[in-house]
């Protein structure tokens, strides 16, 4: 706390306080407290002079201003001003006038807090808030926010500066898309150049603000936090304005005249200037940009395809006929009648072959863009979606090795029993393979049994003995005959027979397989527990 003595009265000022204060009570204070302005010579009492001077009125000795500045700071403690009550009420009215939406009101509440403590953090967020929300078009105020929530953000108690900074960083994006808001407003009732130019002029001080609101606090308001919402509020207002205010002007006459395709001709202008500042100002969300290359490319049609149009009065005679004929004539020049065939309707201007060559190449480069981004954004959810996958498998890995960190000997058990009933089914399958190796090794083969290939001989013998017989040898060849039916029909018994051995056989390997999978089939059906215990997530 200072003091100082300027025309007879006595100015305080200090850090929390600032007011000025009567001579006659400073003295009135000191003397309830004991204390007094003495000289330090004699201890007389001093009589105050002008200009901040002062006289011993024992001793004579003067007294400069700055000494006696010096001597009211030595007791300075006696002389307190608390102003809590008041700012507290200040504080309290303030913040009601805010949440009732009556930015004036709150603010010069929050000037006098500041005027009594400029400390006051609280005053300054309130100010702050209240100076930007009154912002105009014509007047916008961000860079007294930005003054303001700086101040705040100066002064808060160290706990509090976190959360005090996100309050003003999501107040400067929510002023900053009234803003947009009020202007996105005026460009759906009047899509001219004026709102154009006015669309890009709040968004250089709406750049403005953000960069000083890191040049004064040092925090940093992403660039996509702040631009994707608003660059979405003007892609919004242009396709507004073109259902409201430019489509319906343009077809209010069924053939716009030179006036209303001219003006048709500027306001989609306008919009592609403002749909292209909109993909410009993030790089974020191409999402969205592939809506707004589509509806640039959208204007550009509709720019090439419009036209103005005039009329001319056509008489054809009144032969049916020569009224035909005298139609079609026009009509292949691209005249068109109108409803009672008095007036013929013509093209007057429309776009030069070069300016439509222009928008053509660039709805190609568009079309290119819009093929990227989808490209893009294709790979982008392949890639979130591998990334997802690696995660969750990696998450369940973590906790798959955590439960068995923490079940350590519940999963050495587990391991050995499983162990165990492994070898018990290797020695099993071991036991069973040799016994059917027994069983199969006695099965014979009907090809290379010695019986089977005795007859397989005999029969080709006698068929090659009756194949070498003249035509005249018929009782011989009946006699081969009658002994190739013998060997054949013993050759099939012979077969049947071992034919019975073998499926014999094969019944008892059967049989040996059905009693070891019995024995295996409880410790087959143990192990899988095992190991779906052992594998199963966590």
């Amino acid at each position: 706390m200072q003091f100082y003595l300027q025309d007879g009265r006595m100015n305080l000022t200090g850090e929390k306080n600032e007011t000025r204060i009567n001579i006659r009570k400073i003295f009135i204070r000191m003397v309830s407290h004991m204390q007094a302005l003495v000289c330090d010579l004699c201890g007389g009492k001093l009589v105050m002079g002008t200009g901040g001077t002062a006289t011993c009125d024992s001793c004579g000795m003067s007294y400069s201003m700055e000494r006696m500045k010096e001597k009211i700071q030595e007791i300075q403690g006696i002389v307190r001003i608390d102003h809590s009550p008041m700012i507290d009420n200040y504080l309290q009215m303030a913040q009601t006038a805010l949440e009732a939406d009556n930015k004036g009101e709150a603010e010069t509440y929050a000037n006098k807090i500041i005027e009594i403590d400029p400390e006051n953090y609280q005053a300054w967020l309130i100010k702050g808030k209240s100076a930007g929300w009154q912002s105009t078009l014509q007047n916008p105020r961000f860079s007294e926010s930005v003054t303001g929530f700086a101040k705040a953000l100066q002064y808060a108690p160290e706990e509090e500066k976190d959360a005090l900074a996100q309050d003003a960083k999501d107040e400067i994006k929510s002023m900053s898309q009234a803003l947009i808001s009020l202007r996105a407003e005026r460009f759906i009732k009047w899509p001219d150049k004026e709102e154009t130019e006015g669309f890009l002029s709040d968004i250089a001080e709406i750049l403005k603000t953000m960069a000083g609101f890191l040049t004064q606090t040092g925090l940093v308001i992403p660039l996509s936090e702040m631009m994707a919402p608003l660059a979405t509020q003007i892609n919004q207002a242009v396709v507004q304005a073109w259902q409201k205010t430019i489509l319906p002007a343009y077809q209010e006459e069924r053939y716009p005249g030179k006036s209303e395709w001219q003006t048709f001709i500027e306001r989609i202008q306008y919009c592609t200037t403002l749909v292209d500042k909109a993909i410009d100002l993030c790089d974020e969300d191409d999402e969205e940009d592939i809506s707004r290359y589509e509806n640039l490319i959208f204007l550009h049609k509709q720019a090439m395809k419009s036209a103005a149009w005039d009329y001319e009065y056509l008489d054809f005679g009144t032969d049916k006929w020569q009224i035909a004929a005298n139609e079609r004539n026009v009509r292949s020049h691209g005249f068109v009648p109108d409803a009672d065939h008095s007036r013929y309707w013509h093209k007057t201007y429309q776009l030069s072959d070069e300016a439509i060559r222009i928008r053509t190449l660039q709805v190609t480069v568009y079309e290119t863009k819009i093929k990227r981004l989808k490209e893009k954004k294709m790979q982008q959810e392949k890639e979130e979606k591998e990334k997802k996958m690696q995660q969750e498998k990696e998450e369940k890995q973590r906790r798959f090795q955590a439960y068995w960190e923490a079940h350590a000997d519940e999963h050495e058990q587990l391991t050995a029993k499983k162990e165990q009933l492994e070898q018990q089914l290797h020695s099993l399958k071991q036991e069973e393979n040799q016994q059917i190796g027994v069983l199969q090794s006695q099965i014979p083969s009907l090809s290379e049994h010695p019986d089977m290939q005795a007859y397989d001989r005999q029969i080709r013998n006698a068929r090659e003995t009756m194949g070498r017989l003249g035509v005249f040898k018929k009782r011989e060849k009946k006699e081969l005959q009658e002994r190739i039916d013998s060997l054949t029909q013993a050759r099939a018994q012979t077969r049947n027979q071992l034919q019975k051995e073998i499926s014999a056989l094969e019944s008892q390997m059967a049989s040996v397989h059905n009693q070891f999978a019995q024995k295996c089939e409880p410790l087959q059906n143990e192990l899988l527990q095992i190991k779906k215990e052992l594998t199963r997530e966590r």
